[in-house]
């Protein structure tokens, strides 16, 4: 018998035709229905055994409550698909599916999934059987989507922008908006819609049209649009999207070609003038340079913003200063600059007006907490209101400590700029420390002498704890083990006919100082020899910091002395400090090497062309990487 069209997939038994069933065919059949009567009680006992288990015995809310952190998990990433997963590209589409699979667990768990419009309300838009599956197992729940507007995607776009009325959240991610512009599938009603992002992921390898993502949602109706973030999207400043109702706003961009950048700083501050509402603000690379003919203040123009809570501008310290002025906000917003040329002179100019940010201003009811907690690398500056321990900011990795707050003031400072002594001056001569009680300096190339800590850090008479790092290797010792005038002691008035000059009273430098924490020093010049002795023992930090604390110890202020990664020290040292310290604590690391260890080898494998007798000032630079 030939076999029919389909037979491959189905067994087919061999009938004696015009015969009634043989007996061996009858028998088959009786012992298959068989079969299939216990299986389909097997399939019934293991629905009842499932029902036995624990967490089969759990309403469906709760059920559906599980299934949903469980996907939120897998969306984010918490929950790896697979051990080997390798990492994505910003347009290969991530493994956010696999949390589908609890469906399959049990008859119990696929009821209660499919029966949970919101547990598939939030998904990628992908092929068009997928989007057709998930918005009919979503039913007419609120929608929360991601697309990313490739060619693949442009069918199920248009079937996803059919359902805008109930879409609350959504997410872009363009990779060519040329075929989604030229098509109007985009209603013009979003009652629903709250959060708005359209990110851009390679904006210097993928051109879009000059209005391609603002004129997607120029002219629908936004009513409830409360978060937007747009980023590297070219979106004017007078787009339409910038609604009134926005409490979150989020603007960057690395594209400085664009007429954003060429905006007048009036039309920007108009429009922030039209979100009263905002509370967190976000303003990078879309702010247009100042003309140096630009005046220092517009008269009838001030934005305020009585609900922001977190404010971030990146651009040039002369705008991010301009902006700032035109700017009313609580006392209690927190700050982050992103200056891409602070330099003294722009310092000077910025520093002032973040004094007048950060200073109580009573007659006006406004009071600023005062900044207790300053910690400052080589490319920026935080400030907490919080009283953290030099030892939160900056812990051992073996240490187990509780988040730090977000800084009140953060200000990036990129090198090499922040090289300079002058604007460290500026910066910290102009904002408001002088209630700093921890104070963290980190590796810098500037160093400061004696009269320089003198005069940075005492008006700072609450300081409890400082930090240094290659800003201890010159000035410091000498300064902490000095003394000064007593602030606001008058001093005596001299006896009658007396010709000696009356005595001020004096104290200790930093009197309230009570930990000194070291990182990163080298304490000797040398490493000793093979036979333990230092040819150069009384040079170098290590006898410094042994006077300054013998010092301070017979002026009853005794210093608490913690050392981190410092080289050049070993136990025998740290017994000679525990002598006049309160108190030594040592990470226990022994790092012995020579002060021109390093810069003798560099000559010996690549020469120094600054001290080749062939090499002249005529020459081309010199250029040699190892590597």
């Amino acid at each position: 018998m030939a076999p029919t069209e389909g037979a491959a997939a189905v067994v087919v038994r061999p009938k004696t035709p015009n015969r009634e069933l043989t007996a061996v065919d009858r028998a088959r059949q009786v012992l298959e229905d068989e079969i299939n009567a216990h299986k389909r009680q097997v399939i019934a006992k293991t629905r009842e055994l499932n029902k036995l288990v624990a967490i089969s015995c759990l309403p469906p809310e709760l059920l559906t409550e599980i299934f949903m952190h469980y996907a939120t998990f897998v969306r984010q990433g918490a929950v790896q698909p697979a051990p080997y997963a390798m990492a994505r590209s910003p347009y290969a589409r991530t493994n956010c599916k696999s949390w589908i699979k609890i469906a399959h667990v049990s008859h119990y768990w696929r009821e209660v999934a499919l029966g949970s419009p919101r547990l598939w309300s939030e998904f990628t838009v992908d092929r068009l059987e997928w989007t057709q599956e998930m918005l009919a197992r979503s039913k007419r729940a609120p929608l929360h989507l991601t697309i990313v507007a490739t060619t693949g995607t442009l069918e199920s776009f248009e079937l996803a922008m059919k359902e805008l009325p109930r879409i609350e959240s959504l997410v872009f991610k363009i990779g060519s908006m040329e075929k989604l512009v030229n098509k109007p599938v985009i209603g013009s009603e979003a009652p629903l819609l709250k959060s708005l992002t359209i990110t851009h992921p390679r904006p210097s390898f993928i051109h879009m049209t000059a209005a391609g993502s603002e004129i997607l949602f120029d002219k629908v109706d936004l009513p409830s649009l409360t978060h937007l973030e747009l980023v590297d999207t070219r979106v004017s400043w007078q787009s339409s999207v910038f609604k009134s109702t926005l409490t979150h706003l989020t603007f960057r961009s690395g594209d400085t070609s664009y007429e954003y950048v060429s905006a007048s700083i009036t039309t920007v501050l108009r429009t922030l003038e039209g979100l009263p509402a905002l509370q967190n603000l976000e303003l990078k690379g879309v702010l247009p340079s100042l003309p140096d003919d630009t005046p220092p203040l517009i008269d009838d123009l001030m934005v305020n913003l009585p609900h922001l809570r977190t404010l971030l501008l990146g651009s040039s310290a002369k705008t991010c200063a301009f902006v700032l002025q035109h700017m009313a906000f609580p006392a209690d917003v927190t700050l982050q600059l992103d200056c891409t040329d602070l330099r003294s002179n722009e310092a000077a100019q910025l520093c002032p007006v973040l004094s007048s940010k950060l200073r109580s201003d009573p007659e006006h009811g406004r009071v600023v907490p005062p900044l207790l907690t300053l910690s400052i690398s080589e490319t920026s500056l935080k400030a907490w209101t919080q009283d953290y321990p030099i030892s939160v900011l900056h812990p051992v990795p073996s240490s187990v400590i509780p988040p730090k707050a977000q800084p009140k003031l953060c200000i990036t400072m990129y090198r090499p700029s922040y090289g300079s002594a002058t604007l460290f001056n500026v910066v910290l001569d102009t904002l408001p420390i002088a209630n700093v009680r921890n104070l963290h300096l980190g590796a810098h190339d500037h160093t400061m002498e004696k009269k320089e800590w003198l005069r940075m850090c005492g008006g700072m008479t609450g300081l409890r704890e400082l930090g240094v790092g290659r800003f201890g290797e010159t000035g410091l010792p000498e300064a902490l083990a000095s003394r000064v005038p007593v602030p606001g002691a008058t001093p005596p008035v001299p006896a009658q006919g007396s010709s000696k000059k009356p005595r001020r009273k004096m104290q200790p430098f930093l009197p309230g100082l009570r930990t000194l924490q070291l990182t990163g020093l080298r304490l000797r010049r040398t490493a000793p020899d093979v036979y333990g002795a230092d040819a150069d023992a009384d040079a170098g930090l290590l006898p410094q910091y042994t006077k300054m604390l013998a010092t301070r110890r017979r002026s009853k202020c005794p210093l608490a002395l913690r050392l981190r990664d410092c080289m050049n020290v070993c136990q025998d040292d740290i017994l000679k400090l525990r002598k006049d310290a309160a108190s030594v604590e040592w990470d226990g690391a022994e790092n012995w090497d020579d002060e021109d260890e390093y810069d003798d080898d560099d000559e010996e494998l690549y020469g120094d062309p600054y001290y080749d007798e062939d090499f002249s000032d005529d020459d081309p630079p010199f250029f040699f990487f190892p590597w």
